[in-house]
Order: structure tokens, then C-alpha cells, then sequence
């Protein structure tokens, strides 16, 4: 292995490159239970060993007061806007086993995820939201790379 290819590897441990993830939403009505997500992942120019690839889910409820106005303690009013989210559902699910994917390679995984029978539905109101987000990863030594949190639509 080259000294550049050993820099590549270093440089993806430490930030979580090497791969592109992508979570496409194949339904947005809950059918038996489970929303069916596409993990899409692109691999780079240098083999990547994983112990699993993971799905988090999540449902958060956001409020969004705008605008409060209210004394301090110097005598003065001020106007703010106060943020609020409270996580409602939380699940970390296993897509695949440990294995090694291969430089320059693409992956797709089809995932069912299970959504509980009394879990709200995504809706957003004036000053509230409710809201499903997914985030997939590969779980690796340093720095996993991940799609980041993307919001998806649930409804029952």
C-alpha cells in the first residue's frame, strides 16, 4: 500500500469519509406497521471494514414560540423565540452484518421500519411540528460515516 493510500485511509478514519449515504422513503402511509425505506451507499477509492450498517429512527416534537416577550432582571423587556423538542420515539435498527465494502462500490439495502401502533403520525401546526427523521451509518472504527438526519413522512 502507497504512502497516498495510506493518508487516504487515515484521512477517512478521522472524518467519517470514504462513503456517501442516501435514505430514499419508498412510502409515506404506515402499511402493517412499517415504513419502507432504500439505504443507498456509495463507496470511495479505498475498502471500508464495517461491524454493522445502522438505521437510527426517531419522531421529535418541536415547538416554536415566537416572540415572547418578558422582563429581565435589568427592568428590561426583551423579544425572543424559545425552541423546544422533546423526542418521542427512539430506535436503532441493525440493516447488515460486519463485513468489508469495497473501494468503488455501491450498496443498496431495502429496510422495513417498524413503526408503533400508537406512534403520531408527522404534522406541523403553528407552533408545533411533529416530525420522523432517519439516519443511516456504517458502524466503523474511527469516525462513521452517515447520512445525517433526514426527515421523512409518516402517516397512519
Amino acid at each position: 500500500m502507497g504512502f497516498l493510500n495510506k493518508l487516504k485511509q487515515a484521512s477517512n478514519f478521522i472524518t467519517g469519509g470514504g462513503a456517501k449515504l442516501q435514505v430514499q422513503q419508498l412510502n409515506q402511509v404506515v402499511s402493517e406497521g412499517n415504513i419502507q425505506l432504500k439505504v443507498k451507499c456509495q463507496i470511495s477509492d479505498a475498502d471500508i471494514s464495517v461491524s454493522n450498517i445502522y438505521l437510527k429512527v426517531r419522531s421529535v416534537e418541536r415547538v416554536v414560540v415566537e416572540d415572547y416577550d418578558f422582563d429581565s432582571e435589568d427592568g428590561k423587556t426583551r423579544r425572543e423565540t424559545i425552541y423546544r423538542d422533546n423526542d418521542i420515539y427512539q430506535e436503532r435498527l441493525i440493516i447488515d452484518n460486519a463485513q468489508t465494502l469495497e473501494a468503488n462500490s455501491n450498496h443498496e439495502w431495502n429496510v422495513e421500519v417498524p413503526i408503533p401502533e400508537n406512534a403520531y403520525g408527522t404534522y406541523k401546526g403553528k407552533h408545533a411540528v411533529h416530525v420522523w427523521e432517519v439516519f443511516a451509518g456504517l458502524d466503523k472504527s474511527g469516525n462513521d460515516p452517515d447520512s445525517g438526519w433526514i426527515e421523512i413522512e409518516v402517516y397512519n
